[in-house]
């Protein structure tokens, strides 16, 4: 057992002198570059974060992303799987606080505007891993109901509406093969073929 000496002789550094405020010019250049979407390159607005690698994204690119790219279920940064997403709530409000206080990181009001239109995960659209696939679409208690797209393990690809995680409605189904059944589906069968 050995005593403790009273006093250390630890040197801390001296806080009270140290500029830790959004004007400082290094912190500026830092923040804005750690902030930005790797999709649209501009300060992140509605900020959603990937599970496992855990980028983070504007809310309205990422839908455009998952609607619209072949690889959805790569993350853009790092090409690795994406398992689920989530709004980041904590880096949001942060984002939100830097950004009143750094006029250049902000976009325009019709920016904003369109962004808002575009986000569709703030409205339920939203990622869902199934032991028989992966669902990319709007979801409600993690159940399918909506328009969204359902990718199967063989490569097979339903696009179009589900109720009570059943294809319910419009919907077109591509085999792996390249056959396409497109019609209308009831309780997960297909009714009607055009």
């Amino acid at each position: 057992f050995t005593e403790i000496p009273a006093k250390n002789n630890l040197k801390r550094p001296n806080y009270e002198t140290r500029d830790f405020s959004l004007q400082n010019k290094s912190l500026k250049s830092d923040f804005g570059e750690d902030l930005k979407c790797a999709i649209c390159y501009e300060t992140i607005y509605n900020c959603v974060i990937l599970d496992p690698c855990q980028h983070n994204f504007c809310s309205a690119c990422l839908t455009q992303y998952l609607k619209t790219s072949e690889n959805c279920l790569k993350c853009p940064s790092c090409r690795g799987n994406i398992e689920s997403l989530k709004k980041n709530l904590l880096l949001n409000n942060l984002i939100e606080k830097i950004v009143q206080d750094l006029p250049k990181l902000q976009r325009s009001k019709k920016e904003y505007k369109d962004m808002d239109n575009k986000d569709l995960i703030s409205k339920g659209y939203t990622i869902l891993p199934e032991k028989n696939g992966v669902y990319i679409g709007f979801a409600s208690n993690d159940k399918k109901e909506g328009e969204g797209k359902f990718i199967y393990p063989s490569g097979n690809v339903f696009t179009g509406f589900w109720k009570n995680n059943k294809r319910e409605g419009k919907g077109t189904l591509v085999m792996q093969n390249q056959n396409i059944y497109e019609g209308e589906w009831s309780a997960d069968i297909l009714k009607y073929a055009k």
